[in-house]
């Protein structure tokens, strides 16, 4: 039965792979899963019931036997999703079925998807297909399984603030500051350990001359993993008098911060997409 779910013969008995369109897209290099978050399987749509709820429950099981926590359409707020949309079609002796899965994070972001053409025999499919579904599940969480990383235990988010470069020490210790407040204030923790550390802000800043009564000042963040790999940056840039930032700097650094915030934070996530976070509005 194992053979059949393998390969599917047609036309003049050439063996054809059953998942002949399949692809795997990851969109990270891995999720990193925890213990206590578990992956939340949906039933597939587009399929039978009997074969979308069982297909379910064989792939919740077989990424169970690899280690990884799983279970149909249950979970928690930080719960990976696992969903599928599928089609039967094929009047014949054979039966094709369409899947497209794709695995989310707890925040709905992409983590990879896998498209298949399953060829399967039409009425065991339809009547008892129960080593077929057992066979798809099986390729179906290996795939997934591989693009998940378990850990022990979730890791906080810990973000290291510094340097800025492009400004005097006292522009640089405000906007430090405003950032550091900010940050904590959403329940994001702040340290100069690097141990501890799961992403680090820096800064850049350029004052551009425009005219006599003008100066373009810009500023890039960047944010990368402890590791120092990049994840993103965001520009700032607006147009002051000469010297207002110097005159001013506490107040200037507070608006600032503000600014960038709520955009920083999302990338700073990407750090550790499954980390423990509790800020307002998560």
């Amino acid at each position: 039965m194992a053979a059949t779910v393998m390969t599917a013969v047609v036309g003049c008995g050439a063996p054809l792979p059953v998942f002949e369109r399949g692809s795997v897209t990851p969109a990270v290099d891995a999720l990193v899963q925890t213990a206590g978050e578990g992956v939340r399987v949906e039933v597939p749509s587009g399929l039978s019931d009997r074969a979308a709820t069982a297909l379910a429950e064989d792939v919740a099981e077989a990424l169970r036997g690899r280690g990884v926590p799983a279970a149909v359409a249950a979970g928690n707020r930080l719960s990976s999703r696992l969903a599928a949309k599928g089609r039967e079609t094929g009047d014949g002796p054979d039966v094709i079925v369409d899947l497209i899965w794709t695995l989310t994070d707890a925040r709905g972001e992409a983590i990879a998807s896998r498209t298949d053409a399953w060829r399967v025999p039409a009425r065991e499919w339809r009547e008892d297909g129960d080593s077929l579904i057992a066979g798809i599940a099986a390729e179906t969480a290996k795939t997934f399984a591989d693009r998940i990383v378990g850990t022990d235990e979730a890791r906080p988010l810990v973000v290291g603030l510094g340097p800025v470069d492009g400004v005097e020490q006292a522009g640089e210790t405000a906007l430090l500051m405003a950032l550091r407040r900010g940050l904590l204030a959403q329940s994001i923790a702040v340290s100069v350990d690097p141990a501890e550390i799961t992403a680090q802000v820096t800064g850049e800043i350029d004052v551009i001359p425009i005219d006599q009564t003008r100066e373009l000042v810009r500023i890039d963040w960047i944010v990368s993993t402890a590791d120092g790999r990049e994840l993103g940056r965001l520009g700032q840039e607006t147009p002051v008098k000469p010297g207002v930032l110097e005159a001013n700097w506490s107040e200037s650094a507070y608006f600032i911060a503000q600014g960038v915030l709520p955009d920083l934070i999302g990338v700073i996530r990407k750090s550790n997409p499954r980390s423990v976070y509790t800020g307002a509005g998560d």
